[in-house]
C-alpha cells in the first residue's frame, strides 16, 4: 500500500510502528496476560509469576505474527521480498556460528560497561576523587542509588523486565516447546527489522537503511526494562546483532539463517 510513498514518509511510518506496537500494544498484551495468569495457578508447582511469564511470551509470539502480517499489508511488500524461503543448510549452520559469535562479542562489551561502572571514580567502597573511602553506612546507601556493586548484581538485574518471561518460560515449559515459542517471537523480530525494513527502506542505500534498522531495534529493547542497567544487556546485544545482521542481510538476502542466529543468541542468554 505505501511502498511508493516518499522515502521520508515511509521512514516516519516505520519509526511510528515501533513504539505503537512494541510499547503500547505489547503493554496491553502483558497486562492482560498477568490478569489471566491467576486462572491457571491451581497447579502449585508454578506460581503466578511463572505462569504469567509463559502467557506473556506466548501472547507476544502470536501477536508478533499478526504484527508482521499487518506490516506487510501496510507496506505493500510481497512475502517474497523478505526472503523467508532461503533454507540453504550451509547458511543455517553458519547462522548458528554467527549467533555464538554475537553472544561472545555482546558479552565482552557488556563486561566492559560493567567494569567501567564498578571502577568509576567515587564508586562506593572504592577510592573517591580525593582518595578517601566512604563510611560503610554511606557506602550502602550510595550503592542502592548507584546500582549493583558486582557482576552478579548486574546479571541479577538483567533478568528483569521483558527478559523475565523468557527465563520463566524456560523454567516452566518443556525445552522444545519453550524454544519454539521463543523462535516464533525472535523470528518475527528478524522479519520486521531486517526483512521488512530493508525491503521497505532499502532504496535509500545501505548506510541509511542500516542506521534506521539498528536504531529502532536497539530502542525496542529498552521498553519494559526498569533501568538503563537492566536494559544495557539487551541493548548491547541488539547493537551487535543489528549491525551484523543488517550487513549480512544486505550482502546475502536470506532471512532464515539470521533467525537461527537470533535463536542461538537467545538460547545462550537464557539457558
Amino acid at each position: 500500500m505505501t511502498a511508493h510513498w516518499p522515502w521520508a514518509v515511509r521512514l516516519a511510518l516505520a519509526t511510528a510502528f515501533v513504539p505503537v506496537y512494541y510499547w503500547w500494544c505489547k503493554r496491553l498484551l502483558f497486562t492482560g496476560a498477568r490478569r489471566w495468569a491467576h486462572r491457571f495457578t491451581k497447579d502449585r508447582r508454578y506460581d503466578r509469576s511463572e505462569i504469567g511469564g509463559v502467557m506473556e511470551l506466548s501472547a507476544a509470539a502470536v501477536s508478533h505474527v499478526l504484527a508482521v502480517a499487518v506490516l506487510l499489508w501496510l507496506t505493500g511488500l510481497p512475502l517474497s521480498a523478505i526472503h523467508l524461503d532461503s533454507l540453504d543448510p550451509v547458511l543455517l549452520v553458519l547462522g548458528v556460528l554467527v549467533g555464538i559469535g554475537e553472544m561472545g562479542i555482546a558479552s565482552f562489551l557488556c563486561r566492559l560497561v560493567i567494569e567501567a561502572s564498578l571502577h568509576r571514580p567515587g564508586r562506593p567502597g572504592r577510592p573517591g576523587r580525593r582518595g578517601s573511602r566512604l563510611p560503610a553506612a554511606a557506602s550502602a546507601g550510595t550503592a542502592r542509588l548507584g546500582g549493583p556493586r558486582d557482576v552478579g548484581g548486574w546479571i541479577a538485574m538483567s533478568r528483569g523486565g521483558w527478559l523475565r518471561h523468557h527465563f520463566k518460560t524456560v523454567e516452566v515449559l518443556p525445552l522444545p516447546l519453550a524454544v519454539t515459542v521463543m523462535a516464533v517471537q525472535v523470528g518475527c523480530e528478524e522479519t520486521v527489522f531486517r526483512g521488512v525494513l530493508f525491503g521497505y527502506l532499502g532504496s535509500a542505500g545501505l548506510p541509511a537503511t542500516l542506521a534506521v534498522s539498528v536504531v529502532l531495534f536497539v530502542l525496542m529493547q529498552c521498553f519494559f526494562m526498569g533501568s538503563w542497567r537492566a536494559a544495557m544487556f539487551p541493548m548491547v546485544g541488539a547493537l551487535v546483532m543489528g549491525i551484523a545482521h543488517g550487513l549480512l542481510f544486505w550482502a546475502v538476502p536470506a532471512l532464515p539463517p539470521l533467525i537461527v542466529a537470533h535463536v542461538t543468541f537467545f538460547l545462550f542468554a537464557v539457558l
